[in-house]
Parts: C-alpha cells; structure tokens; sequence
C-alpha cells in the first residue's frame, strides 16, 4: 500500500481524488477582480461537461452560463491536438497533429477515415460572457433549469504486452500499469463538435454556430465587441489527457454484458479495498469488432488522482477478494429486477443505468472454463 494510502484508509486524509487539473468558471472580468461572489471550479475531466459552451451551472440560487474560454494571456491560448477514434472496436489515439494519427486500427486492422480524426483543446479555464463594462446579470433558478451535461466514458488509451498480463483465475487475466494514459472527451450536440476563437475564447456548438462574425467573450468596452478574427477552430472537442495507475482486466469468456461486469468488478474492488466509489475509476473497451458475444474485450480499473494513489495496485495485489466480492454484489440482498443502488448501480454510472443487469454479471462470474479448457456458450439472460 502507497504512503499515501496508508493515510487515507486511517482517515488521515480525505478518502476521495485530489483534483489536481482544476479548472474554473470565471464569473469576473479577471482572476484576480473581486466583483464575483462566485468561486465555481472542477476537474478537467468534470469540467468539459458541466462547463462547456452553453452549460448552465446554478451557484447562489442564480444561473451562469458558460460563453467560452477565458483567454487573458498568451497562457491561456488553447492548444490544438488530435485525435482519432476507430469506428469498428472505439480505439482511440492521440497525437499533437493530424499527421500523426495513423489511418489503419492498431487493434482490429479497420482503416480510420478522416472523419473519424477530430481536432481537441484542453481547457485551463471557462468563462462567462461580458458585454462591454456590464456584465450579464445571471438568470435566477428555477427547477426547470438545465444543471448539467450527462458526463462520457473515459477511455483508456494504452496499450498493453501480452507478456504484462498474469492468469489470476480461470475468468481472468490482469495486468497493472503504472503511468497508464486515459483519455475523456465532449463533442457537444450530436457529436458535431463546437467553434472556437482561440483569439477572444468564444465557443458555441457547431449546431449554433455562426458562418462569420462573432461578438467577443470578454470585451473591454462597449465600441470593441466585434471579434476580428476569423481564424476559428470548427468541430473541435473540449477533451482531458491523464496519467495514472490502472488495473487492466481481461475476461478469458465471453462477456454479455460488458458494463455489468465492470461495475460488479469496481464495486467489488471498493468493497474489499472499504473505498468510496468516487476513489476508484472504471473504464472498458473492446479489443475487436464491437459485438456483445465479441469474447475481445477488458475492463479498465484506474485510480481517479492523476498520477495515481496506488489502490488499483492493492487490488491486483488482493484479485481472488475482489473477484469474490463482484460475485457477492451480484447476489442483490433487494432482490431487484435487473439492477439498483444496493447492486449496481450508483450516482456515477447514470449513464449507464439502463444497461446494467446484474444476473448478466452473474452468469459471467458462474461460467468458467472446464476442466479440458473449453469455453461454455454462456445463456443470454
């Protein structure tokens, strides 16, 4: 168990991620103005959801709507990177230009287009919109309000040897990674990406965009709102790049329901480990064509600090427990019909509600290899 660890389990230090990519919604003319009440600040990873361009964030009973980028310095100017993802198996690799990015799949072999390549930013921070020396007033709440954007999956990225990975049972085969590379992005409305200013730091969904001509983000007085520039990034997506410690998990059958084992092994991996589910990360991919009876595909267990608090590396230490505790979540003590908050499901996997089934997990976890090393043709429950 890390230093660090060791502190958090004996309640030493808080048992949640420490945000360290934070990035803020400026309510100010500037960082450093007293004029705002407001201190509103996410992790990135958060951030390019519940502060994208149009997202409504509620703080004090009012409603602040993000116009952009805050662009003050020539430090905030966004950088534009690449990145593409394989429309076959969902692979995706990054790159600092579009040159780079390979058209062919590492993984399944498809040809990658140019459609399937996308320009990105990593926002330092967002802003509001001032018109002039007057800022607009925030509309007040009311429960019809749009609070947030439902947040994506976070890829993994890497890439792992065969030789990394250790038979741990007859389901599975785990590898750790130290510094393995994730990777979460928003692409707005319909995936039509948005249109950014790197000049002003204005931004709006490509399905609002104009064809020319913008008023500026920030603008310092009345007679200078009119952006100049016409040099805007078109279909880019806000993304986050991240390091840390991740626990790959390879299931030797075929899995049916790929987010039910995922969230059985996470839950399973926090109930031995007695964390809270916000400390661990859970991610999978596919490792061929995506097809539910694909028998290629893993899931990703990833400490939720950048850089990694070394969690996943004591549940690699202690597999057999946590693959004892998944099957124990499976054994839903509500008795519900497919999965609830006593199983599954939970605040961070809304978006996933609807495929959760926990007897699919369950019929994973009772299936295993026999005795001559066939595989069993597992029931679609």
């Amino acid at each position: 168990m890390t230093f660090i660890g060791v502190l958090a389990k004996n309640g030493f230090l808080p048992r949640y991620a420490f945000p360290l990519d934070v990035v803020s919604l400026e309510t100010r003319r500037s960082r450093w103005a007293g004029d705002s009440e407001v201190d509103l600040s996410r992790d990135r990873g958060i951030a390019i959801a519940e502060f994208a361009p149009s997202a409504q964030v509620v703080a004090r009973k009012r409603v602040f709507v993000s116009g952009g980028l805050y662009i003050a310095s020539s430090e905030d100017k966004p950088e534009r990177k690449y990145f593409a993802q394989c429309p076959t198996c969902g692979q995706i690799r990054c790159a600092r230009t579009k040159s780079e990015l390979s058209s062919h799949c590492e993984v399944c072999g498809s040809n990658i287009g140019e459609i399937n390549k996308r320009a990105f930013v990593e926002p330092r921070a967002f802003s509001i919109r001032f018109d002039g020396h007057r800022q607009r007033d925030p509309a007040h709440f009311t429960k019809s309000t749009l609070i947030r954007q439902r947040q994506s999956l976070i890829h993994f990225i890497d890439t792992v040897p065969p030789a990394q990975f250790k038979p741990v049972s007859p389901l599975f085969r785990i590898g750790l990674l130290h510094r393995g590379q994730l990777f979460r992005y928003n692409l707005g409305p319909a995936r039509k990406g948005f249109m950014l200013c790197p000049v002003c730091g204005t931004s709006m969904s490509m399905q609002g965009a104009r064809a020319a001509g913008h008023r500026k983000l920030r603008a310092r007085t009345a007679a200078a709102e009119q952006c100049p520039c016409n040099n805007v990034f078109r279909g880019i997506a806000f993304a986050h790049q991240f390091e840390s410690y991740c626990l790959v998990i390879r299931p030797n059958v075929p899995v049916d329901s790929i987010e039910s084992v995922a969230y059985a092994l996470h839950k399973g991996a926090c109930r031995h480990l007695e964390l809270d589910p916000s400390d661990l990360g859970v991610s999978w991919r596919f490792l061929d064509r995506r097809t539910e009876r694909s028998s290629g595909k893993e899931v990703v267990l990833y400490d939720r600090t950048p850089g990694g608090a070394g969690f996943v590396a004591e549940a690699f230490e202690a597999w057999p427990a946590v693959e004892s505790k998944a099957r124990e979540i499976c054994d839903c003590p509500a008795r519900c019909e497919r999965a609830c908050y006593d199983c599954l499901k939970d605040f961070g996997n809304q978006s996933y509600h609807e495929a959760l089934d926990r007897h699919k997990a369950a019929i994973f976890f009772a299936h295993a290899p026999d005795s001559a090393g066939h595989l069993p043709i597992l029931p679609t429950a």
